[in-house]
């Protein structure tokens, strides 16, 4: 069956929807019974992010270039985890999925590995935040957060106790990079005003060229008066050990970010 300029090799159903696997002979596909591409993966390169918004995700590692431990919320077709694990031997990865069936799909159709590293929890990505910040001593250098339904992000994301659950888990120089969906102009704004009311500081936004997706960075607020001053230092290295476009990252993060007037006196 042919859909989504590609064929159709896999569809079921769980509690939450539909879930949809499309290979077009180069790329393979998740889909969540509409026609948004939910996740991406290339088989021959499994660690190549296929999709901007992902690599626009890994701008994160501008400001933090080697993450020992990550928090994943939103595990998908797995690339960010299979990313992470092919270019950061060090880094050890809890990825949280609520849907058992995303899990067992990574696994058999986007050959997500069992790997040590990683540790997948199957939970409700708020419920675990809230209970790990309540009991566990576990601190991330850096938190993903990418939790998609078929209608969109889901809403508790934005939520404000949420998001200080999240910086509670966070290293003293951590770093909160969360998936922006700007279609959805009130679930956008009210996101973006509980990470300035959290963090102390208004998100860095970096715009996923060709989307509408929208990627929101916010650090832990006992850090980093200014972080857009030392990107450029670890642009053009990470950008040869990962194959992203992080310089030009680089630049678009500082148009976007620097106010105009301070940018004609630079």
């Amino acid at each position: 069956m042919r859909k989504h300029h590609g064929t159709l090799i896999h569809r079921s159903k769980d509690s939450i929807g539909t879930i949809e696997i499309v290979d077009d002979g180069y790329t393979r596909s998740l889909y969540f019974g509409n026609a948004t591409r939910q996740s991406a993966a290339d088989l021959s390169r499994p660690g190549y992010l296929v999709l901007t918004y992902t690599r626009a995700m890994m701008s994160s590692l501008l400001f933090q270039s080697s993450p020992r431990k990550v928090l994943l919320i939103g595990l998908g077709g797995g690339s960010l985890a299979k990313f992470l694990l092919c270019h950061f031997p060090g880094c050890s990865i809890d990825a949280i999925e609520c849907r058992e069936q995303i899990v067992h799909l990574a696994h058999s159709y986007f050959e997500l590995p069992e790997d040590p590293r990683l540790h997948i929890h199957i939970a409700d990505g708020v419920d675990f935040v809230q209970n790990a910040a309540a009991i566990s001593s576990d601190r991330y250098d850096l938190i993903l957060i990418d939790a998609y339904h078929d209608a969109g992000m889901d809403d508790n994301m934005g939520d404000q106790r949420f998001l200080q659950a999240c910086q509670t888990l966070m290293t003293k120089n951590g770093l909160l990079t969360i998936n922006l969906w700007a279609r959805d102009r009130p679930s956008y704004l009210r996101t973006r005003q509980s990470l300035h009311r959290c963090f102390g500081a208004k998100p860095l936004l970096l715009p996923a060229e060709g989307t509408t997706n929208v990627i929101a960075l916010a650090f832990n607020q006992a850090v980093h008066s200014d972080p857009l001053k030392t990107i450029e230092v670890h642009a053009k290295p990470l950008e040869e050990l990962t194959g992203l476009e992080l310089r030009k990252f680089s630049r678009m993060l500082r148009k976007q970010n620097t106010p105009l007037l301070q940018r004609f006196f630079q």
